[in-house]
């Protein structure tokens, strides 16, 4: 008896199997393309909140699963001729038994070369809210505090095959991104968006992966879970944090980013960046806080061409009429100031020496390093500024020790309509000019010892090479004790005695002085000397007159008077001319002197 129970169930399974096959064996006969066909755009309407217009034919297969493959798929905006988004040919999944209903539920979109072309508002910029459509109205709803009618629409898988992005005309014409192949999880609006693939910008490929806990809350402007990850040939960014989208940007979390050229990064982004920049990898690792349009990093790790320091910086991203501008404090182990420097201004060169001031943002920042360096110069404790604006940059080195003493320096370049302007300014204490000369090819006349010096320069300068022949300005140095190689008091007593050229030996050490202070004007590629005296223990040269640091030659006085000095006092003069590497001196007396 208990046998008849369980072969009655399973007699009536097998019936239901057997129906269950009919029917679905059956389904072709029972649903009309046509019927379907109408069904998916209605539905399809009311799923991407817009029009929906189905300009080739519809398939419909229903094995081994049930999905429908549109052609020539537009999706409009009411009043608006061209279709925000065009597809050549799009597959929905549909659940099979809500085709016998007429009313299809979508499980998966697959979208093959899709044309997204975004609306333009009537300030020439994109207008998201109807170009998002379905999207658009939910958040226009939750702004207005109210709710769309009727129950979410199910989105699910969505994989996009070659599509491409029309953007609105800039300056440069339209743009576009192309090779989108992507794929999504989106279930609901409600539930959270998950997207990876990979595009061409600008002739750069990317990938980009991205997951959002709520997005339509994202676009309105609520703070939500967000986690980012591109990747491209020219830079690398990842955040993990809470952010927002909408007209006003809010964020906090981590965020990391590496570049092998700020150079090619910012070319890609349309910044004018002059040829020869030195503008390197880059990459910056924080904690960041974003609020509007302006970044915060703290407790930033950055590394610039390979020198690595910490600090904190602001970026405030360009808006409307406005650049973009850097604003922070770092401290470098070891810093390459013309790597630095190179990041604002075109720095000299062979080819194109241009003194150039566009930079691609606007900046001010403190730096200090442990070492530092430019080109042959090595500077220690680096303490250094650096500002830039639209029409001026100015970089200052407050303090340094270099050459067992202590340097300062500031370089500023200023734009006046069509002219440009250049100021250099250079200051030391107890440098000693021995290490000096061991990285700079000094004039072997010039007074070895420790001194304090001081110069000033300015020109209106095009190029830099303009600054040797254009530059005005003042040349002082003082050093005490030392020597000046070929020159003394001596040297010079016995081209008097003798009424002959002397040939000063540069290669000497030279006679030893207690104090030289040497006073210079600059102009048209002159110095003129002025109030310049070596004072020797045995009496004191005054000397006058020119050096030319374009060509290199001299042509100085020099006057030498005993010390103590006679009454009245005994003064012999001397002619020294020639080169800056071989002078030679002459007494000024009756007679003709013979050649040494």
């Amino acid at each position: 008896m208990k046998k008849r129970p369980l072969r009655f169930a399973r007699n009536i399974l097998a019936l239901l199997a057997v129906v269950g096959l009919a029917v679905w064996a059956s389904l072709p006969f029972l649903v009309s393309t046509d019927t379907v066909r109408v069904a998916i755009e209605r539905e399809l309407g009311r799923v991407a909140g817009m029009t929906v217009e189905l300009g080739g034919p519809t398939r419909v297969a229903l094995f081994p699963r049930q999905v429908a493959t549109l052609s020539d798929v537009r999706f409009s905006v009411p009043g608006v001729e061209v279709p925000v988004l065009s597809v050549e040919t799009l597959t929905v999944d549909i659940k099979g038994r809500s085709l016998l209903g007429g009313r299809p539920v979508f499980t998966a979109f697959g979208l093959t070369r899709p044309h997204f072309q975004p609306l333009v508002g009537s300030a020439g910029r994109i207008d998201w809210i109807k170009s998002a459509g379905r999207v658009g109205q939910r958040l226009e709803a939750q702004a207005a505090g109210q709710e769309l009618p009727g129950t979410e629409p199910r989105l699910g898988n969505i994989s996009i095959v070659n599509g491409r992005v029309t953007l609105p005309a800039g300056p440069s014409g339209a743009e576009e991104i192309t090779a989108v192949n992507a794929t999504a999880n989106w279930r609901t609006l409600a539930d959270p968006l998950s997207v990876a693939g990979d595009f061409i910008w600008r002739g750069t490929p990317a990938n980009l992966r991205l997951d959002v806990a709520a997005p339509v809350d994202f676009m309105a402007g609520t703070p939500g879970a967000l986690q980012l990850d591109l990747r491209s040939d020219v830079a690398n960014l990842t955040f993990t944090g809470q952010a927002n989208g909408g007209a006003s940007h809010h964020g906090e979390g981590k965020l990391a980013f590496e570049t092998p050229s700020m150079r090619a990064l910012l070319q890609l982004f349309g910044s004018q960046i002059t040829e020869g920049r030195a503008l390197g990898k880059v990459a910056l690792e924080s904690p960041v806080k974003l609020t509007g349009s302006r970044l915060r990093f703290e407790k930033l790790a950055i590394s610039v061409n390979e020198n690595a320091g910490v600090g904190a910086l602001e970026i405030a991203a360009a808006t409307g009429d406005t650049v973009a501008s850097v604003t922070g404090t770092l401290d470098f182990r070891t810093l390459d100031l013309s790597a630095f420097l190179g990041a604002f201004i075109a720095l000299p060169r062979d080819s194109e020496p241009v003194v150039d001031l566009k930079s691609p943002a606007l900046a001010d920042l403190r730096i200090s390093s442990k070492q530092a360096s430019f080109g042959t110069l090595q500077l220690a404790n680096l303490a250094a500024t650096a500002r830039v604006s639209k029409d001026a940059a100015i970089f200052d080195i407050g303090d340094a020790t270099a050459y067992g003493g202590h340097v300062q320096a500031r370089l500023q370049l200023r734009t006046d309509g069509a002219s440009r302007n250049a100021e250099i300014i250079l200051a030391g204490q107890n440098v000693d000019s021995l290490q000096v000369a061991r990285d700079f090819p000094l004039p072997k006349v010039m007074p070895v010892g420790t001194g304090t010096f001081s110069v000033t320069l300015a020109a209106p300068m095009a190029r830099w090479e303009d600054m040797a022949l254009a530059a005005t300005g003042k040349v002082s140095l003082e050093m005490r004790p030392g020597s000046m190689p070929g020159l003394g008091i001596k040297a010079l007593e016995k081209a008097k005695a003798n009424n002959r050229y002397v040939s000063m030996d540069t290669s000497s050490i030279g006679e030893p002085f207690d104090v030289a202070s040497f006073n210079a004007e600059i102009s048209a590629g002159l110095a003129t000397l002025s109030k310049t005296q070596i004072a020797y223990p045995a009496g004191n040269i005054d000397l006058s007159g020119i050096i030319s640091y374009d060509s290199g030659s001299l042509a100085l006085t020099a006057t030498v008077s005993g010390n103590p000095p006679s009454d009245p006092p005994a003064s012999s003069y001397f002619f020294i001319g020639g080169s800056w590497d071989r002078p030679f001196a002459f007494p000024v007396i009756s007679g003709t002197p013979e050649l040494d």
